[in-house]
């Protein structure tokens, strides 16, 4: 006799397939106070109908209880099987669990030898427990070069980019960012030269994997950025020689991919636009030779390293 709340459950349904595969006759019951409220109840449940044992899949599927006859001697064991408080049941290993202890019950009541002493307990098999989960990572910092590409502007630079994360609910984080010039843009005009430096800073959400155990990740972020801009001008008569500074706000996106080094370190590789509203516009003799921002690009290889829960 096989008890159930729900007796087309998952739990019921695998069990009464395996037993059935196993040669035994069974009859599904839907859960009564009168047939599964304790051990008696499903004694009587199975001598009512003929039955040689009750199983009665517990509510939830947290576990299940068993009574089991051997009719020659009028023997009965009872045994039970249950998760602990809180655990999330497990549809094969619980059917599984309850099929062992079935199996254990039936050899304490039929020894395979008449000359034995008498049945041992059997121990009940142990709780299901979770498959090991990797390690999540809550932290990582970053730091390494690339080119900012001077879009719009007097031309390319390199830079030195830095940035952290922070890990915050399922593949959610948060990022901040911050690119250094290594060195300045420079370009030609008329005039003389023209030399800019821009530092970025940024912070915003993240989007990416919960797990480091795949080689290859993608990934990106976005948020606001201000951008700190340098103009200096140096004119072939060095008396009108001119520089200026601002600093802008704006927003940043950024998409890139890691290659997994090691289980906690990445490569990634990163292109991040810089859109600001207002861009900084850079003047010679009045006229306009470029403007920053509009948008601004960067392109950087980094090594990240990750910190785990």
């Amino acid at each position: 006799m096989l008890v159930a709340d729900d007796p087309a459950g998952a739990v019921a349904g695998r069990l009464a397939r395996d037993l059935r595969g196993l040669g035994f006759g069974v009859v599904l019951l839907g859960a009564t106070p009168e047939n599964s409220t304790d051990a008696a109840a499903l004694e009587r449940t199975a001598r009512s109908l003929g039955g040689l044992a009750t199983v009665r899949v517990l509510p939830g599927d947290q576990g299940s209880q068993l009574w089991v006859l051997e009719p020659s001697t009028g023997r009965n064991v009872t045994r039970e099987l249950t998760l602990p408080p809180g655990s999330t049941p497990d549809v094969n290993e619980v059917a599984l669990g309850t099929l062992e202890l079935l199996r254990a019950s039936m050899l304490e009541l039929h020894p395979p030898l008449a000359s034995q002493s008498p049945p041992r307990s059997v121990a009940e098999p142990p709780a299901p427990s979770a498959p090991n989960e990797p390690p999540l990572p809550v932290f990582s910092l970053a730091g390494g070069a690339g080119a900012e590409l001077g879009l719009h502007s007097v031309g390319p630079s390199l830079t030195v980019l830095w940035a952290a994360w922070l890990k915050l609910r399922g593949p959610f984080g948060l990022r901040a960012l911050a690119a250094i010039p290594g060195s300045s843009e420079h370009g030609r005009v008329p005039e003389g030269s023209v030399d800019v430096r821009v530092t970025l800073l940024g912070g915003g959400l993240s989007l990416g994997p919960q797990h480091n155990d795949a080689w290859l990740t993608p990934h990106a972020s976005w948020g606001a950025a201000v951008a700190a801009i340098e103009t200096r001008g140096s004119a072939d008569d060095p008396q009108r020689n001119h520089g200026g500074s601002t600093w802008l706000l704006g927003g940043y996106a950024q998409l890139g991919a890691g290659l997994r080094l090691l289980r906690d370190v990445r490569l990634d590789l990163d292109v991040t636009g810089v859109v600001l509203p207002t861009p900084a516009v850079i003047l010679v003799n009045r006229r306009e030779v470029a403007r920053w921002g509009a948008p601004g690009g960067i392109v950087s290889l980094a090594v990240e390293v990750f910190t785990n829960d």
